[in-house]
């Protein structure tokens, strides 16, 4: 039971001066039940242990709104778990529909990128189902797509897909592209863990560095730790001789640009590369879940100009968020209270209101 305890109180009647001591006690402790809420009310310190300290103020939750429709959000769906089924919204104009896909353990579905639609999985990856939006199964896989023990994003409608058969202790793991039809395409070779850099290819990541995967394993490396993936570029820790420095890596251009010192990379690098921050389209700001010293989550958001100063906290409550970025100005984040968005041009927090109950795995498809 929440909240105070409630008792009913209820019996014979009883001699008249009992009932006199009875009626006595209750007015008394009555007023004493008031005189307490009182001064608890009007003055909390009175009644708090000497020493003790007031409680911390959580942030204040914002005031849910209708959906931000004309203030240049994109054109594409917005795909994520609420309750125990899996939603789609359209992003430009904020129509929310149900797709009538009902994942067994709502908890463990794993949503991936298959373009057009999502690729809906179980916590064991199999079965595997395509959806799209406003609503309708693209049916069940097939091929590679649906024997894979690990299927990750790729692009244009593809998905990197591994076998149980592709590992091997020796070499590492071999990722096949397959799409529609799960027919095998072009291959990776990974020797550590197979990471999405954010626009279709993979990363593969180990405790001696990140490199680009390629055919032969032998990519090139990019950095020590990586920091953070998006559509146009990553974010990783360069070190050498003890000191390390962030550095932003542009893939359209190539360009390498430094962003200013980094902490040493983290002992658990594998938490590190299999959890990377969000880097935003165009590459201006970093979105990372985190918790704070009270062990409540949130979201930090730093600009990469910029990267050791936090720009905005958003708090999410008593798990972690999951992120993803529409636009280089919006960014959709879960929380226990729902879906919010972020406005980095305003650098103000939206919160629409759906009828979501705690949403996961967001993946957004662009138009």
């Amino acid at each position: 039971m929440t909240g105070p305890e409630h008792l009913e109180v209820g019996g014979a009647r009883r001699r008249p001066s009992w009932w006199v001591l009875l009626v006595v006690v209750a007015l008394f402790g009555g007023l004493l039940v008031v005189r307490l809420h009182s001064a608890q009310d009007q003055a909390p310190d009175a009644v708090r242990p000497p020493g003790a300290t007031a409680p911390p103020t959580a942030p204040p939750t914002p005031a849910t709104t209708p959906w931000p429709a004309g203030r240049g959000l994109p054109s594409g769906t917005l795909y994520l778990v609420a309750g125990d089924e899996v939603y789609g919204i359209d992003v430009a104009g904020g129509l929310v529909q149900p797709l009538g896909l009902h994942p067994v353990d709502p908890d463990q579905a794993l949503l991936t990128a298959m373009a057009p639609g999502v690729l809906v999985s179980s916590a064991e990856g199999r079965p595997r189902t395509r959806i799209w939006f406003p609503g309708g199964l693209l049916g069940q896989t097939a091929g590679r797509v649906r024997s894979a023990e690990s299927v990750l994003p790729a692009s244009g409608g593809d998905v990197w897909t591994r076998t149980r058969q592709d590992w091997r202790p020796s070499v590492g793991a071999t990722w096949v592209r397959a799409g529609d039809d799960g027919a095998p395409g072009p291959r990776l070779r990974v020797r550590g863990l197979a990471v999405p850099d954010g626009a279709g290819g993979l990363l593969d990541v180990d405790r001696s560095g990140v490199r680009v995967a390629s055919p032969d394993a032998d990519g090139e490396v990019v950095g020590t730790s990586l920091i953070g993936v998006g559509p146009d570029g990553l974010v990783v820790a360069a070190c050498a001789a003890g000191s390390c420095t962030l550095e932003l890596h542009d893939r359209a251009s190539g360009r390498t640009t430094a962003l200013g010192p980094s902490e040493a990379p983290s002992v658990d690098w594998v938490s590190a590369a299999l959890d990377p921050e969000a880097l935003s389209p165009g590459s201006r700001f970093l979105a990372a879940s985190g918790s704070d010293q009270a062990g409540a989550f949130e979201v930090r958001i730093t600009g990469t100009t910029a990267p050791g100063v936090v720009r905005r906290t958003i708090p999410v409550g008593s798990r972690p968020a999951d992120l993803a970025w529409l636009s280089d100005r919006w960014l959709a984040v879960t929380s226990a209270d729902g879906l919010l968005l972020y406005d980095a041009d305003a650098d103000a927090v939206v919160a629409p209101s759906l009828p979501l109950q705690r949403p996961t795995q967001l993946v957004f498809d662009p138009a």
